[in-house]
């Protein structure tokens, strides 16, 4: 899976975090990077907290819900929203991947 990324530069770095009204935010949630290749590497973990490495833009599984429906949903278990990402990671973004 990575090499064939290798030789690719990093276009873009996304990460997104899970909120939930009366609950902590959390640090933890998947990170997506972009390459110049139009492909993507999509790290998260899994409900029992094994590691999930795709190659495909990582993607809301309630994203669709909107309106009162989205309300409701994101009252009852939360919403993911993108997040900042790291201080220095950045750094990665123009960088080619070595091997």
């Amino acid at each position: 899976m990575l090499s064939e990324l290798v030789g690719h530069r990093c276009i873009s770095i996304r990460r997104f975090r899970h909120v939930q009204s009366g609950v902590p935010a959390q640090d933890a949630g998947p990170i997506e990077f972009g390459w110049d290749n139009g492909s993507h590497l999509t790290i998260d973990a899994h409900a029992d907290w094994t590691l999930a490495v795709s190659r495909v833009p990582w993607r809301d599984s309630f994203g669709g819900a909107s309106g009162p429906e989205g309300e409701a949903l994101a009252g009852e278990v939360g919403a993911w929203s993108e997040a900042p990402i790291a201080p220095g990671l950045e750094r990665l973004i123009g960088g080619h991947l070595l091997s």
